[in-house]
């Protein structure tokens, strides 16, 4: 196959969804086997997952290359493309909780820590078990608090030769929750983490007292946005060229935190600086590409 021109323009990633509480918080949900459900709103501490891509600089990353008929490029990337243990993983908040565990046929990172009854964390889309930093001290105080990195993101191993969708990423946590021989009282999950954990409980994997949804990504896109979405995350994933791209536009960090400021909650310096380790590592964002690729709420 003869190479291919990428060519570089200049733009603006945006956010092709946003939902935001008032200044800047987030709207929960605890819903419990009672069937009640209370709204609460408070600053959200690990800011809003990404759920778009870098998009500035490139114009024509989404248009697929010859041989889309095989296996995606995503799925067969090695991991030595995701993010190291041994160096980003060097400084990552909360080292000390971390472990690697194998279920549901891939390596997990999962962060773990404090007694009691089971909780559950759950990330968003293009994040990571960084996510709940501030939070997860906190439960860990009253609850015994799992948290994973979902499969394809972070430094957990991405799966061959599956689609990562919802049911899939819910019932590979599950197969997570059974190694562990962690039953949650208790699930949290922020924007796509919210539909993952809600798939947990209607599949029959968990059955927890109560499900928090933080600012969760719980419906379709809404008109045309819907399609668009679905089509450009399937162009960037079946392209190999594209997260190599992300990867290089990453390297800026004030590219980083624009965008991060574009989803509706900016992240302290902390936050950007953690958010750009792992969006300079291809492996990660083809991870986070398949899933926005495979990503059906309907």
């Amino acid at each position: 196959m003869g190479r291919r021109r990428v060519r570089e323009g200049e733009g603006r990633a945006r956010a092709l969804h946003r939902r935001r509480g008032r200044g800047g918080g987030w709207h929960g949900k605890l819903s419990g086997p009672g069937g009640t459900i209370r709204k609460a709103t408070g600053p959200l501490v690990a800011g809003r997952a990404i759920v778009g891509g870098f998009a500035e600089g490139v114009k024509r990353a989404a248009r697929p290359l010859a041989g889309a008929g095989r296996a995606p490029h995503h799925r067969a990337m090695s991991d030595r493309h995701k993010p190291q243990w041994e160096v980003e993983g060097r400084r990552w908040p909360l080292r000390a909780w971390s472990r690697f565990v194998r279920a549901g046929g891939i390596d997990w990172h999962v962060q773990e820590h404090g007694a009691g009854p089971v909780c559950l964390l759950i990330h968003g889309t293009g994040a990571s078990s960084h996510s709940y930093r501030g939070l997860a001290p906190l439960l860990a105080e009253r609850f015994r608090v799992v948290v994973p990195d979902l499969p394809g993101h972070g430094f957990t191993e991405t799966p061959r030769h599956v689609r990562p969708t919802l049911p899939m990423m819910a019932g590979l946590t599950g197969e997570l929750l059974a190694q562990l021989e962690a039953a949650p009282a208790l699930i949290v999950g922020h924007s796509a983490g919210a539909a993952v954990a809600l798939r947990l409980v209607l599949d029959g994997r968990a059955a927890p007292a109560g499900v928090v949804s933080l600012n969760g990504a719980l419906r379709p896109f809404r008109g045309a946005a819907g399609p668009l979405f679905s089509a450009l995350a399937k162009a960037l994933f079946l392209n190999p060229v594209a997260p190599r791209l992300f990867a290089l536009g990453a390297r800026d960090r004030r590219r980083v935190a624009r965008l991060l400021e574009g989803t509706g909650s900016p992240l302290d310096a902390e936050g950007v600086a953690l958010y750009q380790s792992l969006f300079m590592s291809p492996g990660h964002l083809a991870g986070t590409l398949a899933m926005m690729a495979n990503w059906d709420l309907a």
